[in-house]
């Protein structure tokens, strides 16, 4: 199961890349492929079919006629990736490997959009994986954002802390997480009831924050839930802070919402 959650996360990363990078053109409105021409960054996460959690980051660099290559890394092991970005900001990316015809044959697709953010361009979407002719072994979200010249005034490493109401009851944790130079989050959510699992995002120079996290409820089977935080960071001279709101999905329903609040500890 680690080897295929590799594989599934390692394609699912390239999708992601590559979701990043379209979602910026925008179709018939006289936008074209040079608007998405760059180098990008994002993360992954998400969950087996058997609850499994499965994270990584990628890279990704996008060419004048709208097609990309980038490298997933996950576990310590890389895989390359390809994919294509239409005018349209529709973006798909897939990932195979394994011999055909065998179980440990594999296909991740990536779908996703980009949308402007400030000076930025950040994109998110979904990640799926289909082994052995069984769909949804992996499934899970990607984040990514566009490089620039500079570095994001908001990287550094944040701790901070959540508080809601589910359904049947109340929600509490802590999470700890690190923006890089070009504003890629990624990061651990520790859950009152559900234990440690991966969270990545993207924080915009103008301090917009979008982090998504992805759990599964130890229920038999594992059903997975998504819990997507949205706020905004403000800078006090070298103090960061930030606050917003999240809910969290699970079964298509909403299970879940609240507040949180971070803190960044140092810059990177």
């Amino acid at each position: 199961m680690m080897r295929l959650s590799r594989i599934l996360m390692c394609g699912v990363a390239a999708l992601g890349v590559a979701l990043s990078l379209m979602g910026c053109g925008g179709g018939g409105s006289g936008f074209s492929f040079s608007r998405f021409v760059g180098s990008y960054s994002g993360s992954f996460s998400g969950t087996t079919a058997n609850g499994n959690p499965v994270r990584g980051t990628f890279t990704a660099d996008v060419a004048s006629d709208g097609q990309l290559t980038a490298v997933i890394t996950q576990n310590g092991t890389t895989f390359p990736a390809t994919g294509t970005v239409t005018v349209e900001g529709n973006i798909t990316v897939t990932a195979t490997g394994g011999v055909a015809g065998q179980p440990s044959a594999f296909t991740s697709t990536l779908t996703g959009i980009l949308r402007p953010a400030g000076e930025d361009i950040t994109g998110t979407g979904t990640l799926a994986t289909t082994q052995g002719g069984v769909a949804n072994v992996v499934t899970g979200r990607w984040s990514a954002i566009r490089a620039r010249p500079n570095a994001n005034p908001f990287q550094g490493t944040y701790n901070g802390s959540f508080a809601g109401t589910g359904a049947s009851a109340g929600l509490t944790g802590t999470f700890a997480v690190t923006a890089d130079a070009n504003g890629s989050v990624t990061g651990l959510v520790n859950q009152a009831g559900l234990g440690t699992y991966t969270a990545t995002g993207t924080i915009a120079r103008n301090g917009q924050i979008t982090v998504v996290a992805v759990g599964a409820v130890p229920s038999n089977p594992p059903q997975q839930f998504v819990s997507t935080l949205s706020g905004t960071a403000t800078a006090n001279g070298a103090a960061v802070t930030a606050s917003g709101t999240f809910q969290t999905v699970q079964g298509g329903q909403v299970a879940g919402s609240g507040n949180f609040t971070a803190t960044r500890l140092t810059p990177n």
